[in-house]
């Protein structure tokens, strides 16, 4: 019996230790998971569970085989939205998308990571497919496409702008394909413990971002069964995630007020209820000659002098060239400061978000319209102000619509003129061709038709104008140059619980223009939108702890 027993024992004992071994191996090997989730991102920008989309939203479907995807249901447009539920198991996840020649089309996964999955890695694969392939010239082309998977870490020095390199190093997978019915594979392994040795110093790798992106070929792109599997230790844990993260100093301005109103008006300045800030390059002051002339009242302006150059000799510049830009008495009324980075280099993008905060903080009003330099805002009346006024909260921001009228065509003296632009088509909502989302949660229709402020509620992406308590939160100043930085600023006032209202008889107008350097660039490089992308969605983790939402409630 004694024999028995102690066999039986001896028989328990190595099977505890073969699955003891067996748990060890997994954990050991990883590629237990797919990190990536098989949904679209809408609604909210609080969100990161699935693909993020900035402007052009992809197609989502799900297919019981890849054999009865039908690729010419996406070679139309993509007016239909899916809903972004998950495909059921044992579905096959299709992403699809138009790709244009011109620009860059892309949609993005971020994967929080926990701190101490140093020494993980996994492995991403995707299957790929062309269709719909456009000739240029008579001359078949193939389609570039990239996957790109970037390990996020927290010494990513965001003041350094787009100009500057990612921190750490990413896997870029690119494919020349032509148009066929066959599907491709990606694949490539990604490693934490390398992103994590390529920076100097005790920094945290914070999470991974997955970009797929098409562009320089017009047809429609398919990516299938996206996975990056890893171990079941990689994903961050919610002490992990909610933890604070590492803040990056902004570089501090330095600053030279040149013109603030006379004590005198201060009785005209004190009609208005709030004072519009703005900002602009040593080299564009010409820019403000719109804004002067339909703009009466205090008004904050910020001017930016760049690295390099003589600043002594542009100050004086400045104020000469303000005051030829500027006739009559409303600068009166105006604030006018001058600014610079003390050690700046000509890589460094144009401090956007910092200049507008400095502009806010300088107003000689608390609250304060933020609008671009090249805006115009439509005739102010005394009737129009006492509309608004009893809609300035303290957690309220205010929408100013914009909108976009020709080169050559007269402003709009009153808002039927306007709406008379818009039927005959010399005006429309401002970007509504190039970034349709940018501004939808205004709700032109009912604009047309309002006569009192009504609310809206928030969407994802969307960055008005609007009128704002200077209390509130701040500008991100992380943000340089060109791309997310004004849907930043409203993204947090959306976390913090503020409301957005719509002023039904007041309006912004931008005129046509070529596009900036900067826009160009941003549009075509892959690159710059993902380094602008992980700021963005390093900015919703940080809301999430700051505001204790969501995960971190």
């Amino acid at each position: 019996m004694n024999r028995f027993l102690w066999r039986i024992a001896r028989v328990c004992c190595l099977l505890l230790l073969a699955i003891i071994a067996l748990l060890l191996h997994v954990r050991s090997q990883g590629g237990t998971i797919n990190l990536c989730k098989p949904r679209v991102v809408y609604s909210t920008g609080l969100d990161l569970d699935g693909w993020w989309m900035p402007h052009y939203a992809w197609r989502s479907s799900c297919v019981h085989t890849l054999d009865e995807f039908d690729v010419d249901l996406f070679a139309v447009n993509q007016s239909h939205v899916s809903t972004g539920s998950a495909c059921h198991p044992g579905q096959h996840h299709v992403l699809s998308a138009i790709c244009r020649r011109d620009s860059v089309r892309a949609t993005y996964q971020y994967l929080p990571i926990d701190e101490n999955a140093v020494d993980e890695q996994a492995e991403f694969s995707a299957l790929v497919l062309v269709s719909e392939l456009q000739e240029i010239g008579g001359v078949p082309k193939g389609a570039q496409l990239s996957s790109i998977v970037h390990v996020v870490d927290d010494a990513y020095d965001r003041n350094q702008g787009q100009s500057q390199p990612l921190s750490s190093p990413s896997v870029t997978l690119n494919a020349t394909l032509a148009s066929s019915n066959t599907w491709e594979s990606l694949s490539a392994s990604v490693s934490m413990s390398h992103a994590k040795r390529s920076r100097p110093g005790k920094h945290r790798v914070t999470g991974i971002v997955i970009m797929l992106v098409c562009g320089g070929f017009d047809g429609v792109v398919h990516f299938a069964d996206i996975s990056l599997r890893g171990s079941s230790r990689l994903p961050a844990s919610r002490s992990s995630l909610c933890r604070a993260r590492k803040k990056v100093n902004p570089t501090p301005l330095v600053t030279d007020m040149i013109l603030e109103p006379m004590p005198e008006t201060e009785s005209q300045v004190s009609r208005f209820p709030f004072a519009v800030v703005t900002h602009a390059s040593a080299d564009r002051l010409d820019t403000l000659e719109r804004l002067a002339a339909t703009w009466h009242g205090p008004l904050s302006l910020v001017v930016f002098l760049p690295c390099c150059t003589d600043r002594a000799v542009l100050r004086a510049y400045a104020r000469k060239r303000l005051r030829e830009v500027v006739q009559g008495s409303s600068m009166r009324l105006w604030t006018v400061t001058l600014a610079y980075e003390q050690d700046a280099t000509e890589q460094q993008a144009y401090p956007i978000n910092a200049l507008r905060n400095l502009a806010a903080a300088h107003s000689p009003l608390p609250y304060v319209l933020h609008i671009d330099a090249d805006f115009a805002p439509g005739p102010a009346s005394e009737d129009m102000l006492n509309l608004l006024w009893p809609h300035l909260q303290p957690h309220t921001a205010l929408v100013v619509p914009a909108f976009e009228i020709d080169a050559s065509a007269a402003m709009p003296k009153s808002k039927e003129e306007l709406l008379a632009m818009v039927a005959a088509g010399d005006a429309s909502p401002f970007r509504v061709k190039q970034s349709p989302l940018m501004h939808a949660a205004t709700n032109y229709t009912h604009w047309g038709l309002a006569t009192q402020p009504y609310s809206i509620t928030f969407q994802d992406k969307y960055e008005p104008y609007y009128i704002v308590h200077r209390d509130g939160p701040v500008f991100e100043e992380s943000f340089r140059g060109y791309g997310s930085n004004k849907a930043a600023h409203a993204l947090e006032l959306f976390a913090a619980g503020f409301t957005f209202t719509v002023a039904p008889s007041w309006w912004l107008v931008h005129r046509a223009h070529a596009p900036s350097r900067a826009a160009t660039g941003f549009v075509h490089n892959a690159h710059a939108r993902l380094a602008t992308r992980i700021q963005r969605f390093e900015l919703v983790v940080e809301l999430l702890r700051k505001y204790h939402l969501h995960q971190c409630a």
